[in-house]
């Protein structure tokens, strides 16, 4: 248990749920708290489901700490309630609670008692599911501060140690009911595949570990392809780059991308087909909806992904009073009078303050038009939007400055020869900036 990175003086918790796992591993640590040097403390959730049985265990795993010298910290939730509310299965809402439980706990380690049967259930019932290659990893022997010492140790080898050293522990009933999926499979599922082959669970072990290694190999590569970057309005993934890399990078590629910018760690095998169809074919200005609010679309050679706004499009204005600051949507912008040489930077435009007169601040609207600064001429304002390469998606978000339906300045974009300031006229500076 050193190789885990535990340190003389360390805090380490162990999840006890009093059930014959968690009472050996606790007997476990207990015997090496001194050689080790660190201060154990028990943590024990109550999940409310089996009533009166539920807090017996309870009782029981804080008799069992007190005899060991082991501070227990305790928890309760209503896990059925839980169940019912959020609309999940109690397996699901019980996990969550009790991990919600443990994340609140002070300790630089927490020893879970995961062991090798635990492993091969979770990848047999992650291969039902139609996982990819991380699901079918099982359950990492290190997750942040979580650790899991007896990953690699079979049931019966702890239920020898617990019989050869006398450790007590209780039954939860709720692992006999075969209801849910993953009693299921330890009760009907494995013992039929070590009837195949004895070593089964253990072989299902190996393979798993095999398989987090290419796994990790494969994200290595997705990380460095280096095709994702951040952008305004969310991340972009360059296609060349993206399309550079085999099938199995690109699909992680893409994962990443949105884990990196969102922390979403569940794009369906769909939805990841779906981002690279849309890619391969290159078709500017087509848009998929994705989960949770996103969307993704193909834009002069990236494939960008990003949050669904209001639309504002053809809907909102703000007078243009002359001095002031003014919020539009999340642009600030700041307008007065220029009293000083002009200096041209990010951020800041320059117009004719006569030019001015009677324009607002809006979203685009059909038939808006623009004299484009030093080109001559009048456009359609939805011709000099792709000539400036902006997103079709980011049109209706934009903010322009316009007199009736001639645009003066699209903002962050480019204004118009009409409001360039001439010699000897009035300057007026406006500032903008997201908030």
């Amino acid at each position: 248990m050193i190789g885990f990175g535990i340190k003389h003086g360390d805090i380490v918790g162990a999840a006890v749920s009093g059930g014959i796992d968690s009472m050996v591993l606790l007997d476990v640590l207990c015997n090496l708290r001194t050689e080790m040097n660190i201060i154990l403390v028990a943590f024990h959730f109550e999940h409310g489901i089996r009533g009166e049985k539920s807090l017996e265990d309870m009782r029981f795993v804080l008799r069992e700490c007190e005899k060991r010298d082991v501070k227990c910290v305790t928890g309760r939730e209503d896990v059925l309630r839980l169940s019912r509310e959020k609309g999940i299965s109690v397996e699901t809402a019980a996990r969550e609670a009790r991990y919600a439980f443990l994340d609140a706990q002070e300790a630089a380690f927490i020893a879970t008692a995961h062991h090798a049967g635990d492993m091969a259930e979770t990848v047999i019932m992650n291969l039902c599911r139609g996982s990819g290659l991380a699901g079918l990893c099982g359950i990492p022997a290190v997750r942040g501060r979580y650790i899991r010492p007896l990953l690699d140790i079979a049931r019966e080898d702890i239920e020898k140690y617990a019989e050869k050293y006398g450790v007590s522990y209780v039954h939860d009933s709720t692992n006999d009911d075969t209801d849910y999926t993953r009693n299921y499979i330890r009760a009907q599922i494995l013992p039929r595949l070590k009837a195949v082959n004895d070593q089964s669970i253990l072989h299902i072990c190996q393979t798993a570990k095999l398989l987090a290694e290419d796994e990790a190999a494969l994200t290595q590569a997705a990380i460095h392809a280096d095709g994702i970057k951040e952008t305004k309005c969310g991340v972009a993934v360059d296609i060349d780059a993206l399309f550079n890399q085999p099938i199995a990078v690109r699909k992680r590629m893409l994962r990443l991308a949105l884990r990196r910018h969102w922390g979403l760690m569940d794009l369906t095998q769909g939805h990841a087909d779906d981002l690279l169809n849309l890619a391969e074919k290159r078709r500017s200005g087509k848009r998929i909806e994705l989960p949770h609010g996103l969307w993704a679309a193909v834009e002069y050679g990236k494939l960008s992904i990003g949050k669904n706004k209001g639309k504002t499009y053809n809907n909102t204005l703000i007078d243009f009073h002359g001095e002031g600051r003014y919020m539009f949507g999340n642009t600030v912008l700041v307008c007065g009078q220029c009293r000083t040489a002009l200096s041209f930077m990010q951020g800041t435009e320059y117009f004719d303050s006569e030019s001015l007169n009677g324009a607002c601040f809006r979203t685009r609207r059909e038939g808006d038009y623009i004299y484009p600064l030093g080109l001559g001429g009048k456009k359609r304002l939805s011709d000099y939007l792709s000539d400036r390469k902006v997103p079709l998606r980011q049109r209706d978000y934009l903010v322009v400055l316009a007199r009736g339906s001639e645009v003066l300045w699209v903002v962050g974009i480019g204004v118009s020869e009409t409001s360039k300031v001439k010699k000897n006229s009035q300057c007026f500076k406006i500032e903008y900036e997201e908030n």
